[in-house]
Formats: C-alpha cells, sequence, structure tokens
C-alpha cells in the first residue's frame, strides 16, 4: 500500500549504513512493487556497490520500471545486449518466464515474436497477457489477427488484454471483424466485444447492442446499457453515415425491440429519415 510505501521511505531515510546493508536486499525482493522501488532508489543513492550485484536480477523484476532501472543502470558499465538476454531467458529460465516475455517487448523488435507468440495461448493467464502485450508492441498492425483471436478466446484476461489493445488503437482493426464476437459462447467474449465496437464504430455498436438487449448476463447487459444510452437522444456527432448494408441491419434490428425501447426505435428511425 501507499502507507506501507511510505513508511518504507521514512525508515530508510533515517538508517545508518549498516541497517540499509541489512535492509536492503530484503527491501529488494519485497512482494510490493512500490517497497522494490524505493528500496531501488535508495540503493542507487546510498549503496550503489550493494545495488551492482543484484541489476542482472532485477532484469527480470515484475514491475517495468524496476526492469527499465536496472537496464540504464547496466548500460552505465557499457553496451548490453538485453533482447538476447530475455530471449535465452525464454529457453532456459522458467522462473523468470513471465518477465522475460514482458522485457522482450520493451527492448526486441520483430523478429524476437516468434520466441513469444506460442506463450499467447499457453502457459498461466498473467504469461499470456504479457505474451499478447509483447506481441502487440513487436508486430504492431500485423498483430491485428492475433488480437482478434486473443478478444474472442476463452481466458478473461487474455481477452481484456485484447480490448485494451483495441481501444488504444494499435493495432488497427475494422469493427466487422469484431461484431461476430457478440455472439460467442463465453460471456466475457460478448462484453469485450461489445465494449470494442463501442469505440469502434458506433452503427455496428448499435446493432449489437439492440441485438444483445435480451443478454442477461450482468457485464453484457451493462455494456449494452452503455452503448444504448448514448440513442436516448439524437447524437450531434455523427460524422459518419451508415452505409446500405449498414442501414439495412440497422432497420431491421430495430424492427424487432419491445415496447419499452420505443423511443429508441423513434430515435433511429429519426436519423436514418435525415441521412
Amino acid at each position: 500500500s501507499i502507507v506501507r510505501t511510505q513508511l518504507v521511505g521514512a525508515l530508510l531515510d533515517e538508517a545508518n549504513g549498516d541497517q540499509l546493508v541489512e535492509w536492503l536486499p530484503k527491501l529488494l525482493t519485497n512482494r510490493s512493487a512500490r517497497v522494490r522501488a524505493s528500496a531501488f532508489a535508495v540503493a542507487n543513492a546510498k549503496c550503489p556497490d550493494l545495488l551492482k550485484p543484484r541489476l542482472r536480477a532485477l532484469l527480470f523484476d515484475r514491475n517495468v520500471w524496476l526492469r527499465e532501472f536496472a537496464r540504464q543502470k547496466l548500460v552505465e558499465r557499457g553496451p548490453q545486449d538485453f533482447a538476447s538476454l530475455y530471449a535465452d531467458a525464454l529457453r532456459a529460465q522458467p522462473e523468470n518466464l513471465r518477465a522475460a516475455v514482458a522485457g522482450l517487448g520493451e527492448v526486441g523488435n520483430e523478429t524476437h515474436a516468434p520466441l513469444v507468440l506460442p506463450y499467447v495461448d499457453s502457459g498461466s493467464s498473467e504469461t499470456r497477457q504479457a505474451a499478447l502485450r509483447t506481441v502487440c508492441a513487436l508486430l504492431k498492425q500485423k498483430a491485428a489477427p492475433i488480437v482478434v483471436s486473443a478478444l474472442g478466446g476463452d481466458s478473461p484476461g487474455v481477452s481484456k488484454v485484447a480490448l485494451e489493445q483495441l481501444l488504444s488503437g494499435r493495432p488497427l482493426i475494422l469493427a466487422d471483424e469484431i461484431a461476430p464476437l457478440c455472439s460467442s459462447k463465453h460471456a466475457h467474449v460478448r462484453a469485450n466485444a461489445l465494449r470494442a465496437l463501442a469505440k469502434m464504430d458506433r452503427w455496428e455498436a448499435l446493432i449489437a447492442g439492440i441485438q444483445s438487449a435480451d443478454d442477461a448476463e450482468p457485464r453484457v447487459a451493462a455494456a449494452v446499457q452503455r452503448i444504448l444510452a448514448r440513442w436516448k437522444y439524437v447524437p450531434v456527432n455523427l460524422y459518419a453515415r451508415p452505409s446500405a448494408r449498414l442501414r439495412e441491419r440497422l432497420l431491421s434490428a430495430i424492427a424487432g425491440v419491445p415496447p419499452a425501447m420505443n423511443q429508441l426505435r423513434k430515435t433511429v428511425n429519426s436519423i436514418l429519415g435525415s441521412i
């Protein structure tokens, strides 16, 4: 917690040299990333010799900033090949697998993507999430089909990361690639697909929202409500007109709405009648 971090920081500020030598090695492996970061800063300022032999281990810390700090300190000693170090760890250091996967996303390039790609679909959820982020960082737009597959996969955590990538706009994916996922057997996929469509394409989102209006799963229902709430009045920021195909699909979807959604039907018909 923040309070614990502040207490540790205050304790280290008042500590003498012998106490720092005793405490810092333990604090550098503390479960809290904030505590580890605080210990790193103090060790770097007051006990650099104590920190030096631990920098290699910190390259595989679970926290991105500590990995970066360790890389910066090691670079001060001379040229480093961190990408090769992380790539080798994928094969030889299973205890550092997740950090190695993440590290490659931070310092690697497209040639390293094949090394990481298998972990998008295997291992713990945390490792798969890290692998998906790394693949997106390394492949950029080429990662699009991988992100769509992950969004529709059976892991809620991996699907959530795929949604994060979609919402960030990296990679760019067309709404009609996402729309079919709204009928997935997995509730988390349906909810995430609706959230993605809400950001990507207001017309596809509206159609999917109407078609999913009777979905009783709370996460899906919440996503539907957020979409439909935007259409309780005529939006003033409609920049893109629906295509003829979208217009037909929208009219078909709106025709079957229950009486409770009559106002939505009127709003949509009014918008379509004016464009």
